[in-house]
């Protein structure tokens, strides 16, 4: 929770310093991509430009994503 509120503080490249830690732990522990379910996860990742970013899946991008497809297929 530090590293969420040191985003809210206007401290992204702190806050992904520890984002980028805590997602590199999970990949050498296996994981194959790591799922940034939290809207500050990827503002702190995209501060320090993270390679994290490359296996990582942006939920809020995803979801806007399928808002604007939805939306222009039923226009």
């Amino acid at each position: 929770m530090p590293a969420v509120y040191a985003v809210k503080r206007n401290e992204s490249a702190k806050a992904g310093a520890v984002f980028q830690e805590l997602s590199q732990r999970l990949i050498d522990q296996g994981a194959g991509s790591i799922i940034l379910a939290c809207t500050e996860i990827p503002i702190g990742l995209h501060a320090i430009q993270s390679p994290i970013l490359d296996v990582s899946f942006d939920t809020t991008q995803i979801l806007a994503d399928a808002c604007v497809h939805w939306f222009y297929r039923n226009i």
